[in-house]
């Protein structure tokens, strides 16, 4: 959370809470981020983006649930579940329970709780504090360590969160930046346009991990991985397998599986974006050097919001929002692989892009079902009557796979395969975790819900063969 910011930043953040109502409830969602990828958009008055709203009262509004093609359609949509207030959450499995970040507090809940809508979701501890003003403190995202025979028998497997960790944050401006219509940001305007970034700038950005032995109760700072003047945001996690870590030229000497992090990258600060990631063989205590994954001046664009998950095949799948269908200032989804452990991606392909340019698709995560289909969460406004403030009246949604990627093909998202599961507004910065089932997690009017997605049975069409390029 932002604790201790200055008082005078409060309308700020409130701006870049896109839309929730002021107030603590407010603050701790933020929905985690200051809009490194979107920026603000405007706020929506009246009192029902108050975190007061139960789960109940969501259900009955009609605001959550899953609405779906009969293709895809479960026998019984399963009711959401609220977790707690806050923004932006973030989960794992772990220690037989569903361990979530939200804000930089984490919740827990047994893998074997009875399904109802207010299962006991226990706050556990807090990752990270610093209530000095002017901080920004969030992106909370978690990745367990697997097992290897070096750590069998331990009594916990570690537990690694990623966050950002900005400091001496103000309003302000930086520099001119283009909105994709001839319109320009300059001095002593507010960065408000989506692409340009947060709505206030930092002296020093930072991107940090910390970890923990007893599944959240307590937390130990391990490193910095990167700190700049540049924007740096939403760091993704990602533990791979000891049998990959070989490949990858790691050296000999690092114990057990390898542990990377991808994160938003601006190239100038509210300009064009990239997603890079770097690597660590001793579980975040040192990184190697950032490399690319995906180049913001190959399509004039803010690449960002990154997931990352391993299909069944082995390889890579990098999903991402950035300009690539509708051009400056309009999100659409995108996806890269990589089919030899990350060492080289291929060109990428746009995955999912509304029909009206003027709307967007972002903020996008990815898991893999047991039958080895993809899913691919993510927000959009292209269902909102104009005119629509973006990422304010954002609905979360859902694109299923009709096949696994495998043998050379692409992962296919056909239209049947589209789910509806939070209507909007403000359904915000969806996630994904987990695989059997593949669980969502989402922000609405500042409370954080967690929801399955079902595994059931889809039409495989016949093999495509593989347009990918590996470079």
């Amino acid at each position: 959370m932002l604790a201790g910011l200055d008082s005078a930043l409060w309308p700020l953040m409130c701006l870049a809470a896109v839309g929730l109502q002021c107030g603590t409830a407010a603050a701790a969602s933020r929905d985690g981020r200051s809009g490194g990828t979107h920026g603000t958009g405007s706020v929506h008055a009246g009192s029902e983006r108050s975190s007061a709203n139960t789960t109940d009262d969501l259900v009955a509004a009609g605001r959550v649930g899953i609405s779906a093609s009969p293709l895809l359609q479960p026998l019984a949509p399963p009711a959401p579940e609220r977790i707690a207030n806050g923004g932006y959450p973030r989960g794992v499995v772990h220690a037989g329970m569903y361990v979530v970040c939200v804000g930089m507090t984490i919740y827990a809940r047994a893998v074997t709780a009875p399904a109802s809508t207010s299962p006991a979701w226990i706050q556990r501890g807090t990752v990270a504090t610093d209530t000095r003003p002017g901080v920004d403190l969030a992106n909370c995202n978690l990745a367990v360590r697997p097992a290897t025979p070096a750590h069998t028998g331990t009594a916990m497997p570690l537990l690694v969160a990623s966050y950002r960790h900005h400091t001496g944050c103000h309003s302000g401006t930086i520099g001119y930046a283009d909105d994709g219509q001839g319109q320009k940001a300059g001095p002593g305007q507010r960065r408000d346009l989506p692409h340009l970034g947060s709505a206030f700038v930092c002296s020093n950005y930072t991107i940090q991990v910390s970890t923990s032995l007893d599944a959240g109760v307590t937390w130990r700072f391990a490193s910095t991985v990167v700190s700049g003047p540049v924007g740096m945001w939403e760091p993704f996690l990602l533990y791979d397998d000891p049998a990959n870590s070989t490949s990858t030229g790691v050296a000999a000497a690092a114990q057990g599986p390898l542990l990377r992090v991808a994160y938003s990258q601006e190239l100038t600060n509210g300009g064009l974006q990239s997603i890079v990631w770097q690597r660590s063989g001793d579980d975040g205590a040192t990184w190697a050097q950032p490399v690319t994954i995906s180049d913001g001046r190959e399509h004039l664009s803010r690449d960002g919001m990154p997931g990352i998950a391993r299909l069944i095949d082995g390889s890579l799948l990098l999903v991402f929002e950035g300009f690539w269908a509708h051009g400056p200032g309009h999100f659409s989804v995108q996806s890269r692989r990589s089919r030899d452990n990350g060492l080289t991606w291929d060109d990428g392909r746009v995955i999912y892009a509304t029909t009206d340019r003027s709307r967007n698709a972002g903020a996008p995560q990815t898991a893999v079902q047991p039958s080895g289909r993809v899913v691919v969460s993510f927000m959009t406004n292209e269902d909102v009557p104009r005119p629509s403030s973006w990422p304010d009246d954002a609905w979360a949604k859902v694109i299923v796979s009709n096949n696994t990627g495998s043998g050379g093909d692409e992962v296919m998202f056909p239209a049947a395969g589209k789910r509806v599961v939070c209507t909007g507004p403000a359904c915000l910065w969806p996630g994904l975790f987990g695989q059997d089932p593949v669980l969502m997690l989402y922000g609405l009017h500042g409370v954080s819900f967690m929801q399955p997605i079902s595994d059931t049975p889809a039409e495989h069409p016949p093999t495509v063969p593989t347009r990918n390029r590996t470079v």
